[in-house]
């Protein structure tokens, strides 16, 4: 049997990437463009032929390259890279001796509490489902220690029936609805305190797949939770900013400023939204119950969870105003 040889563009660009192979369109297309440009120049010597046909080769080259990397990369994947560049060169927040980094968190999440919570009072539905309302700021010191301040708003209901039940059987006390709660405690980050997690993206992944399995939207997940924690050292933000644009992402919304909102379905019934800042900062997460429960009185497109973030700033003082 006669071996078929390729020709030289096509092992070229085979060497390159894996991710995608020009069709047999593509390619005769783009040799007769470029024959057609070389063609209507003046007749060159045969020379200058030769230059000509391998100059048409190495453009060929340049122009199936570029639509490969076109056609494989997509534009989440595209934005959160240029995001990871950023968050790799820049500077940590240091905290001075008499500063502190301030940052707050509004969240809103949905609570279920079933007929055994509710000493005795009735309820439309087997469980009584309301969206409370936080908000949370947080100074740390360069010391170790952080103060914290919550304040949890009134709660939002599905029913004026869920309302009354609420208050009927007293949970805005367990709640705490209208109190502030100031703590000061030794400043502890479970995520990052849990393992020494490494700044190649690759190890990284890897470490990320051996903890929550191989399912991206778990996957990302954990990638969110660790770039929530403000403080966490920009190499580790790149690391995991790199392992989120290897997923497959929806671009929401690519603002002016350089912030990229972006979305995935976790599964049939939730989808995540999460938006990072021009500088790798996350600064707005929700998981949406896309149909809702509907028998329980929670309607489509209720937020499970919801928050916004603050960027970490250096502040003169913990004292609460």
């Amino acid at each position: 049997m006669t071996e078929t040889r390729r020709h030289p563009v096509d092992l070229a660009l085979r060497a390159m990437t894996t991710a995608f192979e020009p069709s047999p369109a593509d390619f005769e297309l783009s040799r007769v463009k470029l024959m057609d440009a070389i063609s209507s120049a003046s007749p060159p010597s045969s020379v200058r032929i030769r230059i000509a046909s391998a100059t048409a080769v190495a453009l060929l080259v340049v122009f199936a390259v570029s639509l490969i990397q076109t056609a494989s990369t997509s534009p989440a994947a595209a934005l959160i890279t240029e995001l990871a560049e950023v968050a790799e060169v820049t500077d940590p927040l240091v905290i001075p001796d008499d500063q502190f980094a301030y940052f707050q968190t509004d969240s809103t999440g949905l609570v279920e509490v079933g007929p055994d919570a509710l000493g005795g009072v009735d309820i439309e539905h087997d469980s009584l489902f309301y969206s409370l309302p936080q908000t949370r700021e947080s100074w740390i010191g360069n010391q170790g220690t952080v103060r914290l301040r919550t304040h949890n708003l009134p709660p939002v209901f599905f029913s004026a029936a869920d309302e009354a039940a609420y208050y009927t059987a007293g949970l805005d006390q367990g709640d705490h609805i209208g109190e502030t709660i100031v703590k000061t405690q030794p400043d502890t980050n479970r995520i990052l305190d849990e393992r020494d997690w490494p700044t190649d993206p690759v190890e990284l992944e890897a470490t990320i797949r051996s903890v929550v399995g191989d399912v991206d939207g778990d996957v990302l997940q954990e990638c969110l939770g660790l770039i929530r924690e403000p403080l966490i050292p920009p190499e580790l933000r790149t690391a995991v900013l790199r392992v989120i644009a290897g997923l497959d992402l929806e671009l929401v919304e690519e603002s002016p400023a350089g912030t990229g909102t972006f979305s995935v379905e976790l599964d049939e019934s939730m989808r995540l939204t999460f938006t990072i800042d021009a500088t790798g900062h996350l600064i707005f997460e929700e998981v949406v119950l896309v149909d809702g429960y509907p028998d329980l009185g929670v309607p489509p497109g209720t937020a499970e969870y919801t928050a916004n973030y603050t960027v970490p700033r250096l502040v003169d003082s913990a004292d609460l105003p």
